[in-house]
């Protein structure tokens, strides 16, 4: 069998060492297909892998139902609030807000950390979920216009979240309805609010 491919070799007009390379040469091309067949699939998930795992760990610190149960049996809104202390989550907003803002806080930073890390084809349905902070920081801002309330007590109204958040801060010392909608100028919120202005 070795003479018959010493002679075919030979026949070729190439020497052992040339035949020797052609087929390393072969083996190398093949293994490369097979490492790009192979790696497809796993490059098709990769841009999921990293936020998958983020999600992960944050779910894992989700209340379980006996948490839930505890929660739900809590006698007033203090208790509630010494319960959530527990939870790193929830302890540094309920340092600097009370209940009810220190979870819109933590939900808009739970949003926005999604809309950071999903991969692009799925960050438009995530981006939607992280403009709800904003959202809300419009409704709040034009109440407490309407209502005549001053900065202070406008600013207490907003949820630090949000990609607006900043611009929406600083027209808190608005003092009408219509200077907060002309200050939203340049948002994707303002054709909508200059719409309906008139019937207001």
């Amino acid at each position: 069998m070795a003479d018959e491919v010493a002679a075919i070799i030979s026949s070729l007009g190439l020497s052992n060492e040339a035949f020797l390379a052609i087929v390393l040469l072969a083996f190398v091309v093949i293994g490369a297909i097979i490492v790009i067949v192979a790696s497809r699939p796993i490059l098709d998930i990769y841009p999921y892998l990293q936020p998958n795992a983020r999600v992960r760990a944050r779910k894992g610190r989700l209340f379980d139902e006996k948490q839930i149960s505890e929660l739900v049996e809590a006698n007033n809104v203090d208790d509630v609030t010494n319960y959530l202390r527990g939870s790193p989550d929830y302890a540094e907003h309920l340092d600097e807000y009370p209940l009810e803002k220190a979870l819109d806080v933590q939900l808009g930073e739970t949003y926005d950390m999604v809309a950071r890390l999903a991969p692009d084809g799925v960050k438009s349905s995530f981006k939607v979920l992280a403009k709800q902070s904003d959202i809300d920081n419009i409704k709040s801002l034009l109440i407490a216009k309407e209502a005549g309330l001053d900065k202070e007590a406008t600013e207490d109204l907003l949820i630090p979240a949000g990609s607006l958040y900043e611009d929406i801060s600083r027209l808190s010392d608005a003092e009408t309805v219509t200077d907060v909608v002309a200050g939203l100028d340049g948002t994707e919120y303002a054709p909508v609010l200059e719409e309906v202005i008139p019937q207001y």
